[in-house]
């Protein structure tokens, strides 16, 4: 476990030696870009009182440069109302390791996964698969193909390193789009109180536009299973997406998705969707309306459904 330890930190302490001798005068250029949404939500649930809350969904400003061909850096800063209080979301140092292969190493979302979507909620896909934490990744691209191999450290739960692997394939106009990924631990909340599960998942990602339509469909399953007070459970789930461009550059999005024993995770069963994103109101604004149909596992034998609207305006430049 040492050596695995010692073998991890030499592989992030590698590209940050190869960037010691710069200043933050050799950065060339730095760009900064800003994201802001803020929502309204309206919900109605069986046996629970309407609610209607005005939120910043999401502020994200990344901070990035290039110091030479060779090497380039990204800062991102995220704050959430849901949850997520302003801190350092992400900050990588990137470094290029042979032809067509990059180092990439620090606070990262691993490379586990697709998440794309048209609405304005996550998929499902991501609250059980999103995986961010202190990584070593290198990166290989050629043409169509591309492929991903990390290691990381987890920050709480689990002792030693994990790692995974992503390979994926993109035509040359990204109409067409594959991808399967291997991780060995997602950590997740059991049922117990302070209960904490790490288990080893697959993902697999699949993206086809055919004239105006998009059509995405993804999964996200662990490969193991825990057991929480005598029941055994092996947690994933899926996701389909149809959207439909607009010629005035408005979309119509789809979605229906799908969760299998992720009751601790607080998460819908079953999610269906309608999307409608309004062309740009002006250059970088946008607008979307979004209806969703939630079922909700409480039990094993209770389940609540309910609806939410939500508007969302944002600008991002």
């Amino acid at each position: 476990m040492k050596l695995k330890n010692n073998l991890f930190t030499a592989a992030i302490a590698a590209p940050l030696l190869a960037m010691s001798s710069y200043t933050l005068a050799d950065i060339k250029n730095i760009d900064v870009d800003a994201l802001l949404e803020i929502e309204s939500a309206s919900s109605e649930f069986d046996n629970e009182s309407d609610t209607n809350a005005l939120s910043v969904g999401a502020m994200e400003l990344t901070f990035s440069g290039n110091i030479n061909e060779n090497a380039s850096m990204v800062v991102q800063f995220l704050h959430e109302d849901d949850g997520t209080p302003l801190e350092l979301d992400v900050a990588t140092i990137r470094v290029k390791a042979f032809e067509n292969a990059d180092i990439i190493a620090g606070k990262m979302y691993v490379p586990f996964g697709a998440f794309e979507t048209g609405h304005i909620s996550d998929p499902l896909t991501l609250e059980l698969g999103e995986v961010r934490e202190n990584a070593v990744s290198l990166n290989y691209s050629n043409a169509s193909f591309v492929a991903d191999a990390y290691a990381f450290s987890r920050l709480e739960g689990t002792e030693g390193n994990d790692y995974g692997i992503k390979l994926g394939f993109e035509s040359e106009n990204a109409s067409t789009a594959f991808n399967i990924s291997y991780i060995t631990s997602l950590l997740i909340d059991g049922l117990m109180p302070d209960e904490l599960v790490s288990l080893a998942a697959i993902g697999a990602f699949g993206q086809l536009e055919l004239g105006k339509v998009q059509l995405m469909a993804e999964l996200v399953a662990a490969t193991e299973t825990y057991v929480s007070d005598a029941v055994e459970y092996q947690p994933s789930t899926f996701s389909l997406e149809a959207i439909y461009n607009f010629n005035n550059e408005s979309t119509l999005a789809f979605g229906y998705q799908e969760s299998e024993e992720v009751i601790s995770l607080e998460i819908p069963t079953t999610r269906t969707l309608l999307t409608y994103s309004f062309a740009p109101i002006y250059d970088s604004v946008g607008f979307k309306v979004e209806y969703a149909h939630d079922t909700v596992e409480v039990s094993d034998d209770e389940e609540l459904s309910g609806d939410t609207l939500t508007l969302q305006l944002s600008i991002e430049m």
